[in-house]
């Protein structure tokens, strides 16, 4: 019901969907690893923090197999220190469990708390892969199409270095 939701909303605002392939439930990059669904895209790496003593929540994309330092992201940022958010408020923000963060889940958002920033090495990339809202899909947006999804929210797309 949660990626009828986006496939419905993505519809509504014509932004086009490049495929779907739906899979058994995957938790972490590495089980997504396993999966042997043909994707074409640049797989997308959620991480849902928080800035700590201060009410800052930040969904950050990465490049799949890319490793964050989270205190050099701290530093991007402009924070003090940030920690993974408690899943109750991964749901009550996103609307998504553990293992289906997506910048899809910013639909639930629609006052605008979370901050999102994306990787600036997506920029090289023509497509992107992200969970409908639940980890037993995967669907590639062309780049553009993401930004115009981006758009629809009223979103600003800020582009960062993650390292």
């Amino acid at each position: 019901m949660k990626a009828e939701k986006v496939y419905n909303y993505l519809n509504e605002n014509k932004v086009k969907i490049y495929s779907v392939y739906e899979h058994r439930a995957v938790y972490t990059m590495e089980e997504a690893q396993d999966l042997t669904v043909p994707l074409e895209g640049t797989d997308c790496k959620n991480l849902f923090l928080k800035a700590k003593k201060e009410e800052r929540y930040f969904l950050i994309s990465v490049i799949g197999e890319k490793r964050v330092d989270l205190k050099k992201l701290t530093k991007t940022l402009g924070v003090k220190k940030l920690n993974f958010t408690r899943e109750e408020k991964l749901i009550e923000l996103l609307g998504v469990e553990a293992g289906a963060v997506t910048p899809m889940g910013l639909i639930n958002d629609m006052k605008g708390i979370v901050e999102y920033y994306i990787d600036e090495e997506f920029q090289k990339s023509e497509k992107i892969c992200v969970h409908p809202n639940c980890n037993m899909a995967t669907m590639t947006l062309e780049m553009s199409e993401f930004i115009k999804y981006l758009a629809s929210l009223g979103r600003e797309i800020r582009w960062i270095e993650v390292v």
